[in-house]
């Protein structure tokens, strides 16, 4: 498992990235909630809990996730599922 340091900082390159890109992390962030689903975590849950606004996302219109939300949305994820390893 990596430190929470090395955690937060490819976290935090990643959200950096993805916002030049916002349609690149926004079909991530179906994914990740799509795989979740997958795995049986309430997605509704999930998204609540880290601020994620599920209908937005599922809409057609721009979508704007601040870093901190996608971090908790991994983090819940990770929480939820007991998979320390979720999504990789």
């Amino acid at each position: 498992m990596l430190p929470d340091r090395i955690k937060s900082h490819n976290l935090f390159i990643f959200g950096l990235l993805c916002q030049f890109i916002p349609d690149y992390r926004k079909n991530l962030l179906i994914s990740l909630i799509s795989y979740a689903a997958q795995k049986d975590i309430p997605v509704d849950r999930l998204c609540r809990q880290s601020g994620v606004d599920l209908d937005a996302l599922r809409s057609d219109k721009p979508f704007h996730l601040s870093i901190q939300q996608q971090n908790d949305l991994f983090e819940h994820a990770v929480r939820l599922s007991g998979d320390p390893l979720f999504g990789l």
